[in-house]
């Protein structure tokens, strides 16, 4: 049995989710135990553990019931299109991506540019798409280096990818915290660039 535990630090929006083993052999249960269980957070961070843990039917579950709480929360959204292309779920993640870009105020056209670049390329086509629009619109703020830099990642950019990432390094980004774990990195972790990254983030 694995257990996730959220420490919040007496705020229930915020905290880390730990995975930790206690002797059991299998994963079998994966249970909140500080925190608010009510929190859309805490809900939405124990689909994440569970998504980390490739248990993918049960965090599809979790972040779908974090919907059921707050049906425009994100980046439940984001996290379940990532489950349904990873499970080769075409259209179910295009509707989550959609929605992904309506709540962030997409316009009718780029929805409908989105939309093309799904039927002409699948799924890859649509985040092609964004990858594109967010190097275009780049204004300077450090989380878009990380963001840009994972889209690239997730399309096996590497080059583009790590060219982002040192822009993250040069602009301090706290999302670096998260590169050793963080899913689109995985392909790129064998590539020596990526202990030099590793080792930039640390010497900041």
């Amino acid at each position: 049995m694995r257990i996730a535990r959220f420490s919040t630090g007496g705020d229930p929006a915020f905290g880390v989710v730990e995975l930790a083993a206690d002797g059991g052999k299998h994963p079998d249960t994966v249970s909140t135990l500080t925190g608010d269980p009510l929190s859309m957070p805490v809900n939405f961070m124990a689909g994440v553990v569970l998504s980390l843990a490739d248990r993918s039917g049960e965090a599809i579950a979790q972040f779908r019931r974090t919907l059921g709480m707050d049906p425009d929360y994100s980046m439940a959204h984001s996290a379940l299109a990532d489950e349904f292309e990873a499970k080769g779920m075409g259209a179910e993640a295009f509707a989550e991506l959609q929605r992904v870009k309506e709540l962030a105020g997409a316009t009718p056209e780029t929805l409908k540019l989105y939309r093309a670049a799904y039927d002409r390329d699948g799924i890859r086509g649509w985040r092609e798409l964004e990858l594109k629009q967010s190097i275009e619109a780049w204004d300077g703020w450090h989380y878009d280096t990380w963001e840009i830099a994972a889209r690239a990642a997730r399309l096996n950019h590497a080059d583009l990818a790590f060219e982002w990432l040192a822009r993250a390094v040069d602009a301090r980004s706290g999302m670096l915290v998260w590169l050793p774990t963080t899913p689109e990195f995985k392909r790129l972790r064998a590539d020596p660039r990526f202990q030099n990254v590793m080792q930039r983030v640390a010497a900041k």
